[in-house]
Formats: structure tokens, C-alpha cells, sequence
């Protein structure tokens, strides 16, 4: 099945109030999230705006930091709102499929 990136973007925390958060504080990861791969996913509805997500993100700090190793070789996420990378993709057969669908409901209708 072939995937097509619609939009890429880094949106960044957006905090509702002047004061922020440290960017220097290491979560270390639990023993499930050790033997983990190294990539982080998230879904969500398609197409948030901008400033929605940018609010998940003050929120949830987690997804806009780092993984890293801290200074006892732990593996931890870094709060550091650096950002989380958003991918707005499609897969080509199911882009089909739903085109191939609107055009026999609109010659049935």
C-alpha cells in the first residue's frame, strides 16, 4: 500500500500564560519503554489546526520533547519543547476506493 505525505509540520507548545516551563527536566522511561523502538507516534483526528495542537502540546510536554539518555545512561524523554513532527498522509488505495465510492453515489443519485 503506497502512502502519500499530504503536509509535514513542527508545530511547538503554545502556553496559555507568559510563565514557562523548564526545558531541562528528564522523565525516565519505565521498563516497558526501554525495550521499545526509538520513534514516537501519536494519532489524531485529521487535520487539527495549529493552535489546537499547539495546546496539546503545553499539556502534554511529552510528545514535544526527546528521547535521551540522561547523565546515569537511563534512557528518558528531555522536556525541552523542541516540538513534535505532525504528517498528514494518505494511503493511495484507500484515497481510490473512497473516489471510486462518491462516484457511484453520484450517478445512483
Amino acid at each position: 500500500m503506497k502512502i502519500k505525505s499530504e503536509s509535514s509540520r513542527l508545530p511547538t507548545p503554545s502556553y496559555p500564560t507568559s510563565t514557562h516551563r523548564p526545558a531541562d527536566v528528564f522523565i525516565p522511561l519505565s521498563q516497558f519503554g526501554t525495550v521499545s523502538f526509538d520513534t514516537h507516534v501519536a494519532t489524531l483526528p485529521p487535520n487539527p489546526a495549529n493552535k489546537v495542537i499547539e495546546l496539546a502540546l503545553a499539556e502534554y510536554r511529552e510528545l514535544a520533547g526527546r528521547l535521551v539518555y540522561d547523565d546515569h545512561g537511563r534512557r528518558c524523554i528531555l522536556l525541552n519543547d523542541q516540538g513534535m513532527r505532525f504528517v498528514e498522509a494518505i494511503a493511495l488505495h484507500i484515497q481510490r476506493l473512497v473516489l471510486s465510492l462518491a462516484a457511484v453515489l453520484s450517478i445512483l443519485s
